[in-house]
């Protein structure tokens, strides 16, 4: 494989990514789409909730509140 080629799947797969976070030890079901985080998280009260985080590829770090998706820290 090129270099190009590799350095191709490497920004690929950089876009594509999910953010790091503790919303993934309570929220399942995630994907992204049209740069949006989509997942069913629960919230305090044990119910699953539909969340969306907007923007997501410019989050590093995201969240579960209470069954609502929140990026605490930006990607640089």
């Amino acid at each position: 494989m090129s270099l190009a080629a590799l350095a191709l799947c490497a920004l690929v797969s950089t876009v594509n990514a999910m953010p790091d976070g503790s919303y993934t030890q309570t929220c399942h079901g995630c994907y992204q789409k049209n740069g949006h985080l989509i997942c069913s998280c629960l919230d305090r009260g044990g119910f699953v909730v539909r969340t969306k985080l907007h923007n997501a590829d410019s989050c590093s770090y995201a969240e579960n509140q209470d069954g609502r998706l929140v990026c605490s820290q930006q990607s640089i």
